[in-house]
């Protein structure tokens, strides 16, 4: 049995590595990121015509999935379609192998991510979305189908 002496050395031990920490977290909690800006991923490595499916993870017998095209052009801008109409569109950035997709969506269903990871010519994220109003988690997977048309192919730049 531990002498009255002994529980206190440890409760205050205890105490004392608690302490530290948490102090160790609340410093690094407020640290800045600094995300990788040598990687070899840009804009320009992932310009193309990417095709693929978002489909449902089921819950029930209901899965429901979309075709979706996303097309990325040089400078970064991008635009998503399903079934023949635009559902999202604007610029994207990467950081590493995540790509970010900044702008906005249209239409009753969430078409695409706000970010999707990157790797190995496909491009693939888990999200919240819906398939006929219904909400749901879905997967998104695409695979680049075209590489982007030579710049003096397409044409002039609208600013």
């Amino acid at each position: 049995m531990l002498s009255r002496g002994g529980v206190a050395g440890f409760v205050w031990g205890f105490v004392a590595v608690a302490l530290s920490a948490g102090c160790a977290t609340q410093r690094s909690a407020g640290s800045p990121v600094v995300m990788d800006r040598g990687s070899s991923w840009d804009t320009a490595s992932i310009a193309g015509v990417w095709e693929g499916e978002v489909w449902e993870m089921p819950t029930h017998y209901l899965q429901g999935v979309r075709r979706i095209t996303l097309n990325i052009s040089r400078d970064g801008r991008w635009t998503a379609t399903s079934a023949g109409t635009t559902c999202a569109s604007g610029t994207l950035s990467v950081r590493g192998s995540l790509v970010v997709l900044g702008g906005e969506r249209t239409g009753p269903d969430f078409c695409m991510p706000y970010s999707v990871a990157s790797s190995d010519g496909r491009m693939n994220a888990v999200f919240e979305t819906s398939f006929k109003a219904r909400q749901a988690s879905a997967m998104i997977d695409l695979q680049r189908v075209r590489e982007p048309m030579p710049e003096a192919a397409q044409g002039p730049t609208q600013p």
